[in-house]
């Protein structure tokens, strides 16, 4: 039998094992610059990234604090109103009733012919 090492001896000066050797070894460091490239991309894109949802957040935060300034001013307007209704209560239906307009006017009508209070009365 041979000796193993003197085979791998033998090998090593191979010139086409070598030139493979260094082929995988050349493909192998290009893959590995191809990874590192990639790497700084993917990074600069993930640090992209953090920033668009830290501003996300600050509008989100902004909006919350819009929306809830206007609820508070729209609660703030329907407390007013409400209490406005109530000053006018019923007095305010009244006053804003079609049917009690008619009759005032047509008690105003009355009490003026009767009363001598038109235009020409009391003079012949």
């Amino acid at each position: 039998m041979s000796n193993p090492r003197a085979m791998e001896a033998g090998m090593l000066n191979d010139p086409d094992l070598s030139t493979a050797i260094n082929r995988v070894h050349a493909r192998l460091d290009g893959l590995a610059r191809d990874m590192g490239n990639q790497h700084s991309v993917l990074s600069e894109a993930i640090g992209g990234l953090r920033s668009d949802i830290r501003a996300s957040a600050q509008i989100s935060s902004e909006n919350r604090t819009a929306i809830e300034l206007v609820s508070s001013k729209v609660h703030a307007l329907e407390l007013k109103e409400a209490a406005r209704a109530g000053e006018k209560g019923v007095w305010g239906a009244i006053m804003r009733s079609p049917a009690l307009a008619w009759l005032v006017g047509a008690g105003a009508t009355v009490w003026a012919i009767l009363g001598g209070h038109t235009p020409g009365a009391g003079q012949p």
